[in-house]
């Protein structure tokens, strides 16, 4: 269940070859928000669905307007948006398109044109155009193409799209998206990306044409092009891009350019941004972006350089992308280098830890370091019992080690830093895990879970994927049935409850953990009996507690259950996390269809999380692993940290549709217990000290067999590694290249 986010569609098979039968009329309507489109807000059967961050708002409602003469009940799109960082709207052909579904041949027309409404505020909207997909993909891995338009006036202006201006996305294409050109042939939507801030667009006729091509100019006008759509170098060398200019100008030329998007990080590259000039007669420049050498395998990065529009020239491509290749062994190693803060890596108890960049040569940096380096640092203020603990990604086995070694910058206190090892309990099989917390719901008709335990959700906004319920805490709606389930109904709402699109269609209800019962490994398991019908999307999932400040995806989705009314007999189990997820298209999604419908029966759904990986369960049936080791190189796993759990019954939205005249209401989502299982056994820790009776940095190296401790130490699983300082110390400490000898 995605958190204020927009869902990937699945798409039908099929093809609809409009464009061929039609190869010399011109126009092809793709929408015109007549009919039944004429509804607002618009329905899902539009085939029109929104996307936005978390904390993001874009709206599709209709209104009447003259345009382009069509007269005073001419409906239009209009979109009033709030963006924070990311947000548009597609036209999934998939669901809706000239009355049918599936691709559309466009290979006989010209180009793309709509009506358009916006503030005048300058900013560029790209227009996307979702081309041809994968082999044998029923899913959406439609090649991504884009053209950008400004939005330079308030009043109503007809943008065209010619298809021979497209250009293929390099910063995004999703998962199983073909490379082989712009065909036409089958095309299964397009999409709007619209700018950040809070304004409203309005569209209108969005259909495909056919033009005669221009004649030649004598006088080609300039046009400015990136030579190479990517530049590949190896680590620790500059990258040297070629613009050139088609012809000789007789005016100077300037265009602007900085270094974006991407998966490199600062310890990769230069931010590299500045304005090249052609003088006259000059038609190539070239921009350097170097890059930074290290000594650890990170596998192979990419930022783009992106040129804007040069107000006397046109682009004809706007981004090429940079490709670092990592010239390291591709080698886990044993240890940590501490290149990340995210999620809970970093554990402090009375002082304050975080990790840092630091340049070589800097007073920080250390003898062995790299240019770039990803330290350690340490705050301490003078409380008790002070102690910093960083996890190890993923868990380690440390079996037949010697020796351990770290770069410790001290201050010479005098004093012994205890240095301690603790081991990972969930090695444990799991089946000798007990259950650590749970709801059995066998109470009486009409009990509430407690709210000691518990959130309810009271809010009607379609939480970014266009719902249409309204989420309620009363009895009637989310209460337990006396038969030993706790019964979530959804339902047509009564009067007075008002949603984002105005009165509410529906009513259902959220409970959520969060903030109560937060848990970092184990297993969350729950039986779960779902509702038949079109439009009810029922979920299971679980929501990384740091989502308030790491935002969606940055603290990471498990979704453990996910099935919607129109795919009767599948259920879903997706993860998602920063770098991979949906929009992207790199987002681990497992289906499993069932020889009968799913809400035919009770199911058992469940995911355990130990270091480093999730693992999925269909009645106790393993179906799907993603580990640490799978997600995207540059990304960073954040699933190690305690997550909550959420149960919800949604109604309508992006992915589902709305219900229509066969689904039943009301229909109740039906849980026998929700269990969290957790090892039985304790959490093993071994200790020694070293002396900090030095300045600076010094190579601390300790034997193994000088660790003492617990006689069940599992040393093939090493979970965390932790520093203890004496009471009352203050000042900075840094560390940096933990190492095992063995």
């Amino acid at each position: 269940m995605v958190f204020h986010g927009r869902r990937k569609h699945l798409f039908l098979v099929g093809t609809l070859l409009l464009g061929a039968a039609l190869a010399q009329q011109s126009p092809l309507v793709l929408a015109d928000f007549e009919g039944s489109a004429a509804q607002s807000p618009l329905p899902a059967s539009s085939g029109f669905a929104t996307w936005q961050d978390g904390s993001g708002l874009v709206t599709l409602t209709t209104s009447t307007e003259n345009v382009a003469g069509q007269g005073a009940d001419n409906h239009v799109l209009v979109t009033p948006v709030d963006i924070k960082q990311w947000g548009g709207f597609t036209h999934d052909f998939s669901l809706a398109v000239n009355g049918s579904k599936g691709s559309v041949d466009l290979s006989a027309y010209s180009g793309l044109r709509f009506w358009f409404k916006g503030s005048g505020s300058g900013k560029n909207i790209q227009f996307e155009l979702l081309d041809n997909r994968g082999k044998d993909q029923n899913t959406d891995t439609a090649e991504r193409f884009f053209y950008r338009f400004p939005d330079d006036s308030s009043d109503w202006k007809q943008v065209v799209v010619p298809f021979s201006e497209l250009q293929r996305r390099t910063d995004f294409q999703p998962a199983g998206a073909p490379s082989d050109g712009l065909t036409l042939k089958e095309v299964w939507g397009y999409a709007l990306n619209l700018p950040q801030g809070a304004t409203t667009y309005a569209f209108d006729r969005f259909e495909a044409h056919q033009e005669a091509p221009a004649a030649a100019p004598s006088d080609a006008p300039p046009q400015l092009s990136f030579e190479a759509p990517e530049v590949k170098v190896t680590e620790g060398q500059t990258a040297v891009f070629h613009i050139v200019l088609n012809a000789p100008q007789k005016d100077p030329i300037e265009v602007e350019y900085e270094t974006t998007d991407g998966n490199a990080t600062s310890r990769d590259f230069v931010y590299t941004t500045g304005v090249l000039t052609f003088q006259p007669g000059e038609t190539s420049k070239t921009v350097g972006v170097p890059t930074y050498p290290n000594s650890k395998y990170t596998g192979n990065r990419t930022v783009n350089l992106e040129m804007y529009p040069p107000k006397n020239a046109t682009l004809m491509t706007t981004i090429s992308k940079l490709i670092i290749q990592d010239d390291d062994p591709q080698s886990l190693g044993l240890g940590e280098d501490f290149e990340s803060s995210s999620g809970n890596l970093n554990l402090g108890k009375n002082l304050i830890v975080s990790t840092i960049d630091v340049k070589q040569g800097a007073a920080e940096a250390h003898p062995e370091q790299d240019p770039l380096e990803g330290v350690w640092q340490i705050k301490l203020s003078g409380n008790q019992n002070p102690s910093a603990t960083r996890n190890l990604r993923p868990v380690q086995d440390w079996t037949g080690a010697r020796t351990l070694s770290f770069w410790y910058y001290g201050e010479n206190s005098g004093k012994d830093v205890k240095v301690l090892l603790q081991d990972a309990p969930t090695l444990q099989p799991s089946r000798d895990w007990t259950v650590a917390w749970g709801e059995e719901f066998n109470n009486p008709a009409g009990w509430q879970p407690s709210e000691d335990d518990w959130n309810y959700a009271v809010i009607g906004t379609g939480n970014g994927n266009s719902e249409l319920q309204y989420y309620t805490d009363k009895a009637e709606t989310v209460s337990t049935d006396g038969q030993g389930n706790l019964r979530i109904r959804g339902d047509k709402a009564a009067p007075g409850f008002k949603c984002w699109y105005g009165d509410c269609l529906y009513t259902s209800a959220r409970l959520s953990t969060q903030n109560k019962k937060e848990f970092d490994y184990g297993r969350i398991e729950a039986r779960i009996k779902i509702p038949s019908g079109q439009g009810y999307w029922p979920a299971f999932w679980l929501l990384g507690s740091n989502i308030g400040t790491a935002g969606w995806p940055g603290g990471g989705e498990i979704d453990i259950l996910e099935t919607i009314g129109k795919e009767p007999y599948n259920i879903h189990g997706s993860l998602h996390g920063p770098g991979y997820y949906f929009r992207e298209g790199t987002q681990f999604t497992k289906t499993v269809t069932l020889p009968e419908p799913v809400a035919n029966d009770y199911h058992t759904y469940a995911v355990e999380k130990r270091p480093g990986e999730v693992v999925y369960f269909l009645d106790g049936v393993e179906y799907q692993k993603v580990t640490a080791k799978d997600i995207p190189a540059g990304t960073v796993w954040v699933m190690d940290q305690p997550f909550f759990i959420l149960l919800n019954l949604a109604i309508g939205g992006a992915w589902p549709g709305s219900p229509d005249e066969t689904t039943p209401f009301p229909g109740d989502m039906l849980i026998d217990y929700v269990r969290v299982y957790q090892p039985s056994v304790p959490q093993h820790q071994l200790e020694t000290t070293f002396k900090e009776d030095f300045t600076g940095w010094k190579k601390i190296e300790l034997p193994i067999s000088a660790f003492t401790g617990d006689s069940g130490f599992q040393w093939n699983g090493l979970q965390r590694f932790q520093l203890q300082f004496a009471d009352g110390l203050e000042g900075v400490r840094y560390v940096d290249t933990l190492r095992v000898e063995k």
